[in-house]
């Protein structure tokens, strides 16, 4: 019973309803996000949104300003809780895939690892 629980567990539920990252994975993305070349430039920050192909509603939503790590941070929390775009791709998946294309293969790999790890705790 308890294996049950942890399991369901992975997630807790935000004041909204929908489910938090858990702790580790959000400080993974946080940090990958944070070593894309140049993301201190907030042009490459609104590139970065703007490439995902995010909805309309959630990037009016999303600000490009403050430090690398207020921004990544501000993001990861706000992708996570809006949760899947209309076309059915998590947002926190799209701004990654997006990211994926802006870093060298290695980092490219890693970020695959982290769109499988957040998609296997969604489908639990």
């Amino acid at each position: 019973m308890m294996v049950v629980w942890k399991f369901l567990n992975l997630w807790d539920k935000n004041k909204t309803g929908q489910r938090d990252l858990p702790h580790a994975l959000n400080q993974k993305i946080v940090e990958f996000l944070i070593a894309i070349p140049n993301i201190f430039d907030e042009d490459t920050r609104k590139s970065l949104i703007y490439s995902a192909g995010i909805d309309k509603q959630l990037r009016n939503q999303l600000r490009t300003a403050g430090t690398p790590t207020q921004f990544s941070q501000l993001l990861v929390s706000n992708l996570s809780k809006y949760g899947r775009l209309e076309d059915g791709r998590l947002a926190l998946v799209a701004i990654l895939n997006s990211a994926a294309q802006q870093v060298g293969s290695d980092k490219r790999n890693y970020c695959e690892s982290l769109i499988r790890e957040i998609q296997s705790t969604v489908n639990l």
